[in-house]
């Protein structure tokens, strides 16, 4: 299957999964900032098949728009890793606000500057991403964050009854397969080799 196609799939899968998350419980923060994770993954899948697809506006317009939506994404999860499974909203304010206030000089730099993207070369059936200076210090901060994520999940673990402690070993699972992909696909490797 084309990857272009697959994209488009599961964004479509990914906004119905978000959906159903916050329809499930929609005033509880956990609900809340899962959805959102889910809503920014598949406009992240969208605008990931109009930059190897570019029908409308350019490339570099796409992937600016890609790695917006990574903040968001890491910025649900990190919300998602204070509220689960029965914290208040207050619990994740100030790390938001902390995340936010680090974030804002990226995106201004990822929107304004060629340090983090310095080019999009666009070849016969696909897009290729030149990464400025920057690039590597967006990667260790999100390295620093995700951990931060797995931190509080670890100590939610070992305070955990087996029914929280089973959901945490699938929500460990999944930032491994993500952050595999993610962190050595998209950073390690391109920066370093």
């Amino acid at each position: 299957m084309d990857i272009r196609i697959l994209s488009i799939l599961c964004g479509l899968f990914l906004l119905f999964l978000s959906y159903i998350v916050w329809y499930q419980n929609k005033k509880h923060p956990a609900n809340i900032s899962l959805a959102i994770f889910a809503a920014s993954s598949a406009l992240w899948c969208v605008a990931l098949y109009f930059y190897e697809n570019p029908i409308i506006y350019n490339p570099r317009l796409w992937i600016v728009l890609v790695y917006v939506f990574v903040f968001i994404m890491v910025g649900s999860t990190l919300s998602f890793s204070f509220v689960f499974p029965n914290e208040r909203a207050k619990v994740a304010l100030i790390p938001i606000v902390i995340y936010s206030l680090i974030s804002l000089p990226f995106i201004y730099v990822l929107i304004f500057t060629n340090y983090w993207i310095k080019d999009v070369i666009v070849t016969g059936d696909s897009s290729i991403t030149i990464t400025g200076f920057l690039y590597p210090y967006w990667g260790g901060f999100n390295a620093l964050i995700g951990t931060w994520i797995v931190n509080n999940f670890i100590k939610k673990f070992k305070i955990s009854g087996p029914l929280i402690r089973l959901q945490l070993t699938y929500i460990f699972l999944g930032i491994g397969i993500m952050a595999i992909g993610t962190l050595g696909g998209d950073v390690i490797i391109p920066v370093f080799f």
